[in-house]
């Protein structure tokens, strides 16, 4: 009977129930508080699904977003010069011992000998050789970071484009145009000229021009060996001076690649810095 009659009456039990909470009054502040609860617990909820971005990127300006490959390269460019400056020691070194081991292993006639000193000079050679392409290679990523960096940085009358910094593995054309490009640029972003309606003078900096002219002339030993020297078919030289003055050169020219590459990452960064400047002026009005 009673299951017959709530059948006939489906509202019986809702009606209940709102009778029941009309005698049981809640409390304006518990229900104030626990809606507040419920609302933040929905918004945090919902905010964990939110995309964000990471707080390193929340406020960084563009210029230093563009500048960071830039420093990034630039680093590692010059522990890869670190390496190579290490790696002029260490072949100038077996060299000179190759040299005179040689001509006292001719002088005995151990002919096996001379083949294990072979071996090792040429050893030491190629892989001074891998570490001058790993160099290569780095100082062609951080001058073509350098172009792609331009727009960001505001840096204009570039002649030629990123892509052009390749020439560095290109023969005769490595002796002139980098060279070009990081003058033209580092000319071009000059940080005093930031506010400036006149564009800056197209002048070489001395350390640059000093780099690569030490650079160049550190080949020159070599070459004068070949037309003035012994056959180039000889794997140890009989005779150490013109490769001895050749790595003093090559030397030289790395040191002064540390500080050339040093002095255009406080370059950019300076002239970065001035950019920001007026946002910031601005951000504290």
């Amino acid at each position: 009977a009673a299951s017959a009659a709530g059948r006939r009456e489906p509202g019986r039990h809702l009606r209940r129930a709102a009778a029941a909470a009309r005698r049981r009054p809640l409390s304006r502040t518990r229900g104030w508080h626990t809606g507040r609860g419920m609302g933040l617990a929905v918004c945090e909820g919902m905010n964990t699904h939110a995309p964000t971005l990471p707080e390193s990127f929340a406020d960084t300006p563009d210029e230093d977003l563009a500048l960071r490959p830039v420093l990034d390269r630039a680093r590692l460019l010059r522990l890869a010069l670190g390496a190579e400056l290490a790696m002029i020691a260490v072949r100038a070194a077996t060299t000179h011992w190759a040299t005179a081991a040689s001509a006292q292993a001719r002088s005995e006639g151990g002919w096996r000998a001379l083949d294990d000193i072979a071996s090792r000079f040429t050893a030491v050679n190629t892989l001074g050789a891998v570490v001058s392409l790993v160099v290569g290679l780095l100082f062609v990523s951080w001058l073509r970071s350098l172009y792609e960096a331009a727009p960001s940085l505001q840096v204009g009358g570039l002649r030629r484009g990123p892509g052009a910094a390749w020439t560095w593995f290109v023969p005769f054309a490595n002796l002139w145009i980098p060279f070009q490009m990081l003058s033209e640029f580092h000319a071009a972003a000059d940080p005093a000229f930031v506010a400036s309606r006149l564009p800056p003078p197209p002048r070489t900096d001395a350390p640059v021009g000093a780099w690569w002219a030490t650079w160049v002339i550190s080949g020159v030993p070599l070459l004068l060996r070949l037309v003035f020297g012994e056959s180039h078919r000889a794997v140890v030289p009989r005779d150490a001076t013109w490769h001895l003055v050749s790595f003093a050169l090559l030397g030289v020219a790395t040191v002064m690649g540390l500080r050339v590459v040093g002095r255009m990452s406080a370059r950019v960064s300076e002239r970065a810095r001035r950019i920001a400047a007026p946002r910031e002026v601005l951000d504290l009005r």
